[in-house]
């Protein structure tokens, strides 16, 4: 089972609620936080020979046109937009959760 895809709206939802940062700033930095995890997890599965780079590449490659979206969401309907599609991701994670 993999979880990954709440990370970053989990940390966005605490940065929001707890920190007290806007959506656009909490974006950011989430953002930032996901990329120092991720360089970490490249250099532990490089070193240990585990990289598939052909799915990492794609992978990579669609996040980037995900974040792409996601920012000019963040820039055009600020906490309007965000908070609704954050809600419905998680409610989506859930039910991938609770059906496995």
């Amino acid at each position: 089972m993999k979880y990954g895809p709440g990370t970053g709206t989990f940390l966005i939802l605490v940065l929001t609620e707890f920190a007290k940062m806007d959506i656009r700033t909490a974006s950011g930095n989430t953002k930032l936080v996901n990329l120092a995890s991720n360089l970490a997890a490249l250099v532990t599965f490089m070193i240990n020979g585990k990289v598939l780079f052909l799915l990492s590449i794609t992978a990579g490659l669609f996040g980037i046109v995900g974040n792409y979206i996601g920012s000019g969401l963040v820039l055009k309907g600020g906490s309007k937009v965000v908070k609704p599609v954050l809600l419905v991701v998680l409610v989506l994670l859930f039910l991938k959760i609770v059906t496995e």
